[in-house]
């Protein structure tokens, strides 16, 4: 039996089985994205990003006894191995945590267990291209991860890279991917990025001065695996929004209630009580408060060798 499971487990190496025993996906790429493009202000990921990242990727809680656990890396990865054996019978594995890579000791986090995403669910464990991926839902469900302390300079430039599946149809869906926000006591009014599902599929959006801009999205009823690269030209109220490398200008509405909340969220608008959640799948977001236009093509390559989205 060990033999044959050893043999399963180098053959899953190469083939990446969506489902196999213990959660093996093979390494990660020995390519680590922030020692090639330093810099980001924060990432978050189920696959190790820097060679100098000494800490866990995850904080996980079962939902038998709502014991939790640290989860690190294995080979560069996720190591579900250790979920696995700390999962027991539990029916679902939620995540209670999850540890920034940027070196900026960024912690996305929900202490209210019901609304955390799940990485084990359903009987299964959750993936987006292949790989392991953290689980949002929305309507009842509703799951997210937010930081609060969070201080970001929302008059400069942005550079968004996000690897996720939408479980349904993006144009169908009315929900915040993710948003960072920051208010301004000069004029009273938040300053937002947001991106997220509406009105036939991805919406960026950027609010300043109380004004709300349309930016550029892409629609879709597709429900692939993808990589989104979103960057925002603030002053100019402009972006170029990718969708697998390619070019999309649907500029579609940005969801309303966006402000009063957490500095950071993911899984729905920084308005916890009023904002809706998107139904999606996220295996890692990266985000650097700055134009990365000259490292785009870099930081997408690295990504999709990781992934193949494309």
């Amino acid at each position: 039996m060990v033999q044959i499971l050893t043999e399963y487990k180098q053959l899953t190496l190469y083939n990446m089985p969506l489902v196999a025993p213990f959660g093996f996906y093979g390494q990660a790429s020995s390519a680590f994205l922030l020692d090639d493009y330093p810099g980001a202000e924060f990432a978050f990921s189920t696959r190790l990003l820097s060679s100098t990242y000494t800490g866990d990727c995850m904080r996980v809680r079962r939902s038998s006894d709502g014991n939790l656990l640290d989860v690190g890396f294995v080979d560069g990865y996720l190591d579900v191995d250790a979920i696995e054996t700390f999962r027991g019978a539990s029916t679902d594995v939620k995540i209670n945590e999850w540890y920034d890579q940027s070196g900026n000791a960024m912690i996305l986090s929900n202490a209210a267990q019901d609304t955390m995403p799940f990485i084990y669910f359903g009987g299964a464990y959750q993936t987006s291209l292949g790989k392991y991926a953290a689980q949002f839902h929305n309507a009842a469900f509703d799951k997210y991860l937010t930081n609060s302390n969070y201080d970001p300079n929302m008059l400069d430039d942005s550079s968004w890279f996000i690897v996720n599946t939408p479980q349904t149809a993006p144009s169908a869906q009315d929900g915040c991917m993710v948003q960072a926000q920051e208010f301004d006591a000069g004029t009273g009014f938040w300053r937002v990025d947001a991106m997220g599902f509406r009105d036939g599929g991805y919406f960026t959006r950027l609010t300043q001065d109380n004004a709300n801009n349309t930016l550029n999205g892409f629609d879709t009823i597709q429900t692939d695996g993808n990589i989104i690269s979103n960057i925002i030209d603030t002053s100019g109220a402009s972006n170029v929004f990718k969708y697998n490398n390619s070019v999309k200008t649907d500029a579609n509405n940005g969801r309303s209630n966006t402000g009063q909340g957490a500095r950071l969220t993911v899984g729905r608008s920084g308005n916890i009580a009023t904002g809706t959640s998107a139904f999606f799948s996220l295996n890692e977001i990266i985000y650097y408060n700055s134009d990365q236009t000259s490292n785009e093509s870099g930081i997408v390559t690295n990504i999709n060798d990781f992934y193949s989205a494309f």
